[in-house]
C-alpha cells in the first residue's frame, strides 16, 4: 500500500548484454568499477556526457546491463556503442532465442496469472520462509500443489532437424495424443536445432522423453 509506480515515456531503454559488456563499458565509464555492480542492482552516471541509469540486468541468458537514457540522448547512445569493438545491433528476435537456450520464461507466453510456479517449475524463486508461512494472495493453491502435485509441468523441447515449433502448436506423445501445448519456440544459434518450451500432462515431462509437435495438421518435427 506504501508503493507507487510512475510510467516514464521520456527514456528508452537500452539492452547491452554479451560477455564483453562489462569490459566495453569500463572502457567508456573509465572511473566506476563496473565489477562491482551486483546483479539486480543499479546506478547513475554519466557515458561520454549522457546521463544513463545502468542496471546489472537482462533477459538473454549472458551478463551485461539495461540502461535507460533520455529520448532525446538514446540514438547518441547507441551510435557510441556501435562505434566500439564487436558491438553490433540485435532485434528481439535475438533477444527470444537466447532467452529461450537459458531457459528463461517469458511472462504472457510461458507464465501468465494461470500459471502456478509449482507448474512453471519456478518454486526456487521463493524462499523457504514465504512457502512456510504462506500469507500471500494464491498461497493455498500452491501448498496444496507442492503437497498433492500437479497436472501439468513447463518443459524444454529440443528439436532434431526440420521446422521449428512456435506458440500455440500442440504437443503430442508417441502415438499422437494430445498432451500440451507449445509457448515458446525458436532456432537456436548455439545448437543449431529448434528449441522450445512450453507445458505437457505431468507423466509426459520427465527428461529425454522422447515426444512430436504438430506444426500443421498431418504434419509433426520430433522433440
Amino acid at each position: 500500500k506504501d508503493v507507487r509506480y510512475d510510467f516514464i515515456d521520456t527514456d528508452s531503454l537500452i539492452a547491452f548484454q554479451g560477455k564483453t559488456a562489462v569490459d566495453t563499458m569500463s572502457k567508456l565509464v573509465p572511473d566506476f568499477d563496473f565489477t562491482q555492480l551486483k546483479f539486480f542492482y543499479l546506478t547513475q552516471m554519466q557515458v561520454k556526457g549522457i546521463p544513463v541509469q545502468v542496471s546489472r540486468t537482462g533477459y538473454t541468458g549472458e551478463d551485461g546491463f539495461e540502461i535507460a537514457v533520455g529520448n532525446n540522448r538514446v540514438e547518441e547512445f547507441v551510435e557510441i556503442l556501435l562505434d566500439q569493438e564487436g558491438v553490433e545491433l540485435a532485434g528481439l528476435g535475438a533477444r527470444d532465442a537466447l532467452r529461450l537456450e537459458a531457459g528463461l520464461c517469458l511472462y504472457g507466453n510461458d507464465i501468465d496469472e494461470n500459471t502456478t510456479p509449482v507448474e512453471a517449475d519456478l518454486l526456487w524463486t521463493m524462499s523457504k520462509k514465504r512457502k512456510e508461512e504462506a500469507v500471500f494472495v494464491g498461497s493455498d493453491i500452491i501448498r496444496d500443489q507442492i503437497k498433492n502435485g500437479v497436472t501439468r509441468k513447463r518443459v524444454g523441447l529440443i528439436g532434431t532437424k526440420g521446422l521449428t515449433p512456435r506458440h500455440d502448436m500442440k504437443i503430442l506423445d508417441k502415438n499422437g495424443n494430445d498432451i500440451g501445448i507449445v509457448t515458446s519456440g525458436s532456432f537456436s544459434p548455439c545448437l543449431q536445432l529448434p528449441i522450445a518450451m512450453g507445458y505437457v500432462t505431468t507423466e509426459n515431462a520427465e527428461i529425454d522423453n522422447e515426444l512430436k509437435v504438430e506444426i500443421r495438421k498431418g504434419k509433426s518435427v520430433d522433440v
